[in-house]
């Protein structure tokens, strides 16, 4: 549970960010950039707000409200998206196509912290004071209620680590084929785990690389881009080596390079192409799968 001021924070700035999208809404941009005259031609910008223009005006409110604690703008991207201000729109674009738990999930967002699941009473034992704080939702997709909980994993991931170098790995799908991807989550969101994983360790058996198949790694799915579009794409963080086939040494990769992210990208397309076929989904994304390449970046952390 989030304490009382970081809660009071985070509703004063919903309700200044409603306020500022009455004034400020653009054709375009959800976010427009401002310039250097306070925002006046905010509805006619052909540009969205820069990323260093968030983290530098909420580093400056937080400073003037002398509020100590670190906050980065990612804490509260998912909340004020599916919260208070979009959650409406986002339902009237795309409800039809919705399965009924992403619209359970968006009610849960939106209803968390307002009374609807109850009211916790603090009461102070010297001056008889008492603050109401209502009760969170407690659905695993709320970032408001699931923020001590994200920390938590995190460090249990960080006690995980082994002594060795990593790479974090990037696949991201075709604009094209998202459309079929958001339709059918399930069948593609599965096919993008399994073809990361049978691409890595083709090219991690090879010796010039690695030498193995008994790779290890961590994967997560992001459905979201900074810009809150519909953006799938994998995170993979990935050991800098592999244990050998017989599990009696352990083989290191070099420092900079754990495969290739070329022939990576051609063999995740191939295997995702097979698998969308095996789905009866191929009619649907074979013109996007032969035009348009997948992006696999990596780099060492």
């Amino acid at each position: 549970m989030i304490n009382l001021l970081t809660y009071l924070f985070i509703k004063i700035t919903l309700l200044t960010l409603r306020k500022y999208y009455k004034t400020h809404r653009n054709p375009k941009w959800i976010f427009p950039a401002l310039g250097h005259n306070g925002g006046k031609d905010a509805q006619s910008a052909k540009d969205h707000v820069s990323d260093s223009g968030v983290q530098g005006a909420l580093q400056r409110t937080l400073k003037r409200l002398g509020f100590k604690k670190h906050i980065h703008p990612h804490v509260f991207r998912h909340a004020y998206a599916t919260h208070l201000i979009y959650g409406a729109q986002y339902l009237a674009l795309y409800g039809d196509r919705m399965p009924q738990i992403h619209k359970k999930t968006i009610q849960y967002i939106c209803d968390c912290r307002n009374g609807s699941f109850g009211t916790i009473l603090y009461a102070c034992n010297d001056c008889q004071n008492i603050q109401p704080v209502p009760c969170c939702c407690g659905n695993r997709h709320c970032p408001t209620c699931q923020h001590d909980k994200a920390d938590q994993w995190l460090h249990k991931q960080i006690d995980k680590l082994l002594p060795t170098h990593y790479f974090l790995l990037t696949i991201t799908l075709p604009k094209g084929l998202r459309e079929v991807v958001r339709s059918n989550q399930k069948i593609a969101y599965a096919a993008m785990f399994s073809c990361a994983h049978k691409a890595l360790k083709k090219l991690a058996k090879d010796k010039r690389f690695i030498g193995s198949t008994r790779i290890g790694y961590l994967a997560v799915l992001h459905t979201w881009g900074r810009m809150l579009q519909y953006h799938p794409h994998l995170h993979l963080v990935i050991p800098g080596g592999a244990v050998s086939e017989k599990g009696d040494e352990w083989l290191s990769s070099r420092q900079d390079l754990f495969v290739h992210t070329k022939p990576l990208a051609l063999i995740f397309k191939a295997k995702f192409r097979d698998a969308m076929k095996k789905a009866q989904l191929l009619d649907h994304t074979e013109l996007f799968l032969q035009s348009q390449l997948l992006v696999a970046d990596r780099q060492a952390v």
